[in-house]
């Protein structure tokens, strides 16, 4: 009775607008906890559009993992990165704006070692669609975004040994 499959790309298009749509708030937002729950939601929802059924689940996940993040101080992290023999690379990673490193770090709980798969894949996937889009405030959001994503991959692996470590009781 149909198209196989395209109840799949329907999801995929609904999907890759309403991250769309957390991009343009993230950029728009002058609040760090704004940025932190648009950001991360927004990669998440791409992140996950061709695994179907996947990104409720990552999305509830999400929103715990940036919860507990945002109850951690820059103080907190850095001890824990001392513990753990990164505290000079940990040191460049607090440098960034607090949003961008609890982004990164909420990613990294979620995704683990897959999140330079997913960063990898969304960054694509926006580059892709750059060119089909028109609104200024939609590719304003979109750049920002991608932006983020390249200033950010190189901490990849610190976000992930330190999210590894922070919900064991020693963080506090």
């Amino acid at each position: 009775d149909g198209v196989p499959g395209i109840g799949n790309i329907a999801s995929f298009s609904i999907d890759i607008t309403h991250a769309l749509t957390y991009f343009v708030r993230l950029y728009l937002s002058d609040s760090t906890e704004d940025k932190i729950i648009n950001g991360a939601m927004g990669l998440i929802t791409i992140g996950t559009s061709f695994i179907p059924g996947a990104g409720n689940g990552a999305n509830i996940l999400a929103k715990k993992s940036i919860k507990s993040i945002l109850k951690e101080t820059p103080d907190a992290i850095m001890k824990l990165s001392m513990k753990l023999g990164i505290s000079k690379k940990t040191g460049f990673f607090l440098q960034k704006a607090k949003w961008k490193y609890c982004i990164w770090l909420a990613l990294a709980k979620i995704f683990s070692d897959k999140l330079i798969d997913l960063i990898m894949y969304v960054i694509t996937t926006l580059n892709d669609i750059k060119p089909k889009i028109e609104g200024s405030e939609i590719l304003n959001g979109i750049n920002y975004m991608v932006d983020f994503l390249n200033e950010m991959k190189d901490y990849t692996h610190i976000a992930i040994q330190l999210s590894k470590e922070m919900d064991k009781p020693t963080l506090r």
